[in-house]
């Protein structure tokens, strides 16, 4: 997937803010780059809307 795409980044909704430390140790653990982990103060339902995938894709280019 990541040759396809050139690369991942996940990013979890303040409502998984406790569970960041623990998805970013897995993540380590599995020698995946946590750098590619954030977590951000917009619910859940503001990461899928239009207006912030929108943001989020055009400042990847």
């Amino acid at each position: 997937m990541i040759k396809a795409t050139g690369g991942v980044h996940v990013i979890l909704s303040y409502n998984y803010e406790d569970l960041f430390s623990q998805v970013s140790q897995g993540a380590d653990d599995r020698g995946l780059d946590v750098n590619s982990l954030e977590c951000c103060q917009n619910d859940h339902f503001e990461l899928i809307s239009a207006a912030f995938l929108k943001e989020r894709l055009e400042g990847l280019l």
